[in-house]
């Protein structure tokens, strides 16, 4: 997945408590994960998390532009 910049962490911290994502999200995504035979289920949605911290990261900075 590569490693995720300073700038991306420093951002992260100061989003509010499942402001990324859910916690049920997150669950429901292990659920498929492992449904579908995934080794690491965890692995899954964790990757899928930061997915999606990128993501947001990426959408917020173009809106201040």
């Amino acid at each position: 997945m590569g490693k995720i910049s300073k700038k991306i962490l420093k951002w992260r911290e100061k989003q509010p408590e499942q402001g990324i994502m859910s916690t049920e999200k997150f669950e429901e995504i292990k659920r498929k994960a492992a449904a579908g035979g995934a080794i690491s289920p965890s692995a899954v949605a964790g990757a899928s998390y930061w997915k999606t911290v990128k993501a947001k990261f990426k959408e917020r900075r173009k809106k201040k532009e």
